[in-house]
Parts: C-alpha cells; structure tokens; sequence
C-alpha cells in the first residue's frame, strides 16, 4: 500500500480484501493460541482471566492506534473529505501503511525470541 498512487483501486481493493483477512486472524488466533495453552499446561482456573485480560488487550490497541493515528494525521494537515497536500498523502500512506509493518515485524520477533526462551 505504501507504493500505491492515484488510478490502483483494483490494488488497494486487493489490499484491503487481504488485510481484512489478517485482521480476522488477528482476532480469531490469539484467543485460539492461549486456550491451547491453557489445556496444555492445566490452568484452568485462570481461563476467565486471561481471555478477559486478552480480550481488554485487543480493543485496547484498536483504540489506542486510534488515538495516535488520527491527531497524527491532523499534525501532518491531512483532512477528511478534502484535498491534501503531498506531504499530507505521505502521512496517510506511512501511518496506515509502514507503521503497521514496522509494528508487526517486531511483534513477530519477540515472539520468536521468546519461543526460542522456551517463555511461550
């Protein structure tokens, strides 16, 4: 998405289509994930808890990306519904776009440096 300019709708509709996919696996895994984890290591009593506490986790970073994106956006002069300068445009592109990425590229690291730990 980061590449895309005026005239790609058929790729950013394939974008959006994939991303919203991954955005499904995003909420469907984690609970699937700790629920494997609890039958595997005999917790049950503290089930409730953690898919409560997952559950709190997951709208708390929907709200918080939220809450940071947009004033962002503001700052770069990017408005809704009107024309943008470049550099507004560009905002849009790396908040929505690169910092996601960036995001998730150190979330799977840490994942994977935990897992070799033996933590997960």
């Amino acid at each position: 998405a980061l590449a895309l300019g005026p005239g790609t709708m058929g790729l950013f509709f394939v974008i959006c289509l994939l991303t919203g996919l991954t955005f499904g696996a995003d909420l469907v895994l984690p609970p699937a994930i700790l629920s494997a984890r609890i039958g595997a290591t005999g917790s049950a009593a503290a089930a409730t808890r953690a898919h409560a506490g997952l559950a709190f986790l997951t709208k708390a970073a929907l709200a918080l990306a939220g809450a940071i994106a947009l004033p962002l956006l503001a700052r770069a002069g990017f408005r809704p519904a009107a024309p943008n300068p470049e550099q507004a445009l560009d905002a849009l592109r790396w908040i929505y776009a690169g910092l996601p990425l960036v995001l998730r590229a150190l979330a799977i690291g840490l994942l994977i440096q935990f897992h070799r730990k033996g933590r997960i």
